[in-house]
């Protein structure tokens, strides 16, 4: 038989035995009843490499991998469901809904929570070369169960690289997980998610199946799960499901850029193919409640626009919010006021060189705030707000709560430019009543509509600037006494490591300074590894000034 006749040969038996297949697993789901027909177990190591259709819920047995490169269609209600020990690897492949209008209900990674991250224990899926998952009620997910995940079963692994995740109510559920080293040291989730796209769009078929959006990424109760050079976006046009990008509860997210390769420690700039992650069209980009367990979060150069929040944390003390870009023209919102980064009952964070602004000026006359920095309860501690940019923003730096005389917020470094206030603390709320010292605060302003520095709040403020620089000198301050007898502060950037030894915990001892502790644990708590005793030495050194609440759950996690 000659080659092209061959190879139509084989076509042909290849098609037949495909429909053959179909034919037999569709006798099996109406002889079997449409709401439970059995499992499909896959036993052996298999490769899909054409298109198939599934009506029954498809189980990666543990030993087994399935390697997926083309289509596979899923009729709803199914699952595929990956065992401890076993493997999905879909490359270049597409796991989509088998009917139309209807949607399917997305992977299962399942694992077993005692033991550690590692594929022996663990159920795993690569996601790789484009691949794709869509219109799923939860695209992926660590844990076994539909609507309530078993705990017992979580610790699976995921990890994507360059793939899609289009049109799914969730893409990506992340449940409480603890992963540990060999040794027993708390470590990061292995998770992670480089290059990856998230997007719904009017295709949807959310309100054809009785749902609605709600975020592309849950995360519960993990520690250190990435994301690096990701794309997230919500391309519809309906405010109701505009929803949230990223959504951690008790849980620790790292937000950055992908790069292939960094120069020495010294230089934190990536220099080989960087990718930023970028955030779109959701009510609130980032959004982190912690009420138990705080994790540290990192967000360094992601990009925002067209949301209403980019990045709002709840009650957490490890926060780091690093040149980011928070385009603050457009909004999904109708009606809400918009705020780059919203800081409620937060302390202990490191927020700097990020860029808040808009390309309109703003009016008195404007009904909607657009803040860049929104900060409630900043704690008793000098937490600092330093080489931020806010431009042409109805208030560059909003504070509000903190009626103690001690509570305190700093805000040094800062270059303010046509907005409206450039710092505005509302009434009842205080910040650090020394602003500057000996050196001035020296925030630049520049073009101020109504006040540089209004404080409308409970007490007066001193206001420390360099001696000779205009630019530095408040425009019209209400309720602040100005003085220029500081020196000049060199506003040198604290991104990244410039060779020098950070400070022991013995010399923490000898001064107690806030910022020095707080370095230190927002450190410890950013590594993959944590250790929990030095952590604990520092919490403990550090009280009254600490959160005991902190101190508390470490020494839990330390098994206390």
């Amino acid at each position: 038989m000659g080659g092209t006749h061959a190879i139509q040969h084989f076509s042909a038996l290849q098609s037949g035995r495909i429909q053959r297949e179909l034919q037999v697993s569709k006798l099996r789901h109406f002889a079997y009843g449409e709401e439970n027909p059995p499992d499909l177990h896959i036993t052996r190591n298999q490769l899909i490499d054409y298109t198939r259709k599934y009506y029954q819920t498809v189980v990666v047995d543990s030993g087994v991998t399935l390697t997926v490169t083309c289509t596979v269609e899923m009729s709803p209600g199914t699952r595929l469901i990956v065992r401890p020990g076993g493997k999905l690897v879909v490359d270049g492949g597409r796991l989509t809904s088998a009917c139309p209008g209807e949607m399917w209900q997305g992977i299962e990674v399942v694992g077993d929570r005692t033991k550690r991250q590692i594929p022996q224990w663990q159920g795993k899926v690569e996601l790789r070369n484009r691949a794709k998952i869509e219109n799923a009620i939860c695209g992926i997910r660590t844990g076994l169960g539909v609507n309530l995940v078993d705990v017992a079963t979580t610790g699976g692994i995921i990890l994507a690289d360059s793939a899609y995740f289009t049109n799914n109510r969730r893409a990506v559920e992340i449940n409480s997980y603890t992963n540990h080293s060999p040794a027993g040291t708390v470590t990061d989730n292995v998770c992670s998610f480089e290059r990856c796209t998230f997007t719904v769009d009017s295709s949807n078929l959310f309100a054809a199946n009785g749902t609605a959006f709600t975020e592309h990424v849950k995360l519960w109760d993990v520690r250190g799960v990435k994301f690096r050079g990701c794309t997230f976006q919500n391309r519809t046009v309906s405010p109701v499901s505009n929803g949230r990008g990223v959504y951690a509860e008790d849980a620790g997210v790292k937000v950055g850029t992908a790069c292939a390769s960094y120069l020495p420690t010294i230089d934190c700039e990536c220099h080989d193919n960087p990718r930023k992650s970028v955030f779109s069209g959701f009510t609130t980009a980032i959004e982190v409640n912690t009420t138990g367990n705080p994790h540290a979060v990192e967000v360094d150069e992601a990009r925002f626009g067209n949301n209403g929040t980019g990045v709002k944390i709840n009650g957490n003390q490890f926060v780091t919010v690093t040149r980011c870009d928070f385009d603050l023209e457009n909004s999904p919102l109708l009606t809400a006021n918009r705020c780059g980064l919203c800081l409620d009952n937060c302390t202990g964070y490191h927020v700097e060189e990020n860029n808040f602004h808009k390309q309109s000026v703003p009016v008195q006359s404007e009904r909607r705030r657009v803040d860049g920095i929104v900060v409630n309860n900043s704690n008793e501690q000098p937490n600092e707000l330093y080489r931020n940019m806010f431009t042409h923003l109805s208030d560059g730096i909003y504070v509000m709560g903190n009626s103690s005389s001690r509570s305190g917020l700093v805000m040094t470094c800062n270059t303010f430019s046509s907005d409206r206030y450039d710092i505005f603390v509302s009434a009842g709320a205080t910040v650090w009543q020394s602003q500057g010292g000996n050196v001035g605060a020296d925030n630049s302003f520049d073009h101020t509509i109504a006040s540089s520095f209004y404080n409308a709040g409970s007490q007066n403020v001193l206001y420390a600037y360099s001696n000779g620089d205009i630019s530095h000198v408040p425009y019209n301050p209400y309720n602040i006494v100005t003085y220029d007898l500081s020196s000049a502060n060199g506003c040198e950037p604290n991104l990244c490591y410039d060779g020098s030894v950070p400070r022991s915990l013995s010399q923490f001892q000898s001064d107690m300074d806030a910022d020095d502790y707080f370095n230190a644990v927002r450190t410890l708590m950013s590594d993959t590894v944590l250790n929990l005793n030095e952590l604990e030495q520092w919490h403990t050194a550090a009280l009254p000034i600490a959160d005991p609440y902190s101190l508390t759950e470490t020494r839990f996690m330390e098994g206390y």
